[in-house]
């Protein structure tokens, strides 16, 4: 987890290098697949997260589809979506700075109070089960 975390760092500070490119850019498009990638390897507490930056065009492809020129939309909407690709990485680390450090703690207690209790009752008719054997 704290690997995943500071690959998403690194991710943020990559975006400064990308912000002047255009979504057509294979440096772009080779961070975009990079950073979805590492957004898989998530807890499935982040999905929203995850499908929010999922959903992100950084093009506008409601006028031009198909259209070969550029269009300065293209850049507008490319920045646009980039800051709000920083925002949801931004929220993710943030999330996972103050996470990190409850789960270590927290969920072993429930886990082996749960195992406990499975046990017990699979073990009590077992033992009901060789006692009436050997009455009988």
């Amino acid at each position: 987890m704290k690997e995943l975390l500071e690959k998403i760092e690194k991710k943020l500070n990559e975006v400064k290098l990308i912000r002047n490119l255009s979504s057509k850019d294979f440096r772009f498009k080779n961070w975009h697949a990079s950073t979805i990638n590492l957004l898989r390897n998530l807890a499935p507490d982040f999905i929203q997260d995850i499908n929010d930056f999922k959903k992100l065009t950084f093009s506008d492809t409601k006028y031009h589809r198909g259209k070969r020129f550029f269009n300065p939309l293209d850049n507008t909407k490319y920045r646009e979506d980039l800051d709000s690709a920083v925002k949801i990485l931004k929220k993710i680390t943030s999330i996972k700075k103050e996470a990190v450090p409850q789960k270590e703690s927290k969920p072993g207690k429930p886990a082996a109070i749960k195992k406990e209790s499975k046990t017990s009752k699979k073990t009590s008719p077992k033992i009901e089960s060789t006692e009436k054997t050997k009455k009988k």
